[in-house]
């Protein structure tokens, strides 16, 4: 049995161009192939199958739920329903996951926001589609 901190990730499907969830599959970096067309892999949890997705869409859960119990990842964009200074998209910038702001050049890490802050935030939508 895995012990440990559970890592989540989603990307866009290229197939289905809808969300894929579970663990990054890394192409193998000595198939000139597959590295020249930067492949990328999920294995979904759910059924064990591996779907091909878009690399740049690829995001990690930041283990933080919006006011409405919605998984945050890196890319969404994010509201702040009681005070309009956090609007922004989730980076992961220099080990941690942060917001950058939508009109300034900021980025606040997470794990400054009080718990009472970060329950305020809420998913409207991702910078991928």
């Amino acid at each position: 049995m895995c012990e440990g901190k559970y890592i989540l990730f989603r990307g866009l499907s290229l197939e289905k161009r809808d969300w894929v969830y579970g663990d990054i599959i890394q192409p193998n970096l000595s198939d000139p192939l597959r590295n020249r067309y930067r492949t990328m892999f999920i294995r979904c949890h759910d059924t064990s199958s591996t779907i091909q997705v878009d690399p740049l869409t690829v995001g990690q859960f930041t283990g933080i739920l919006d006011k409405n119990k919605i998984k945050i990842f890196e890319g969404d964009k994010i509201f702040n329903v009681d005070n309009l200074y956090y609007d922004g998209i989730i980076y992961y910038y220099q080990g941690s996951f942060g917001l950058d702001l939508l009109y300034d050049l900021v980025f606040i890490e997470l794990s400054g926001f009080s718990k009472e802050s970060l329950e305020l935030l809420e998913v409207i939508g991702n910078k991928y589609i």
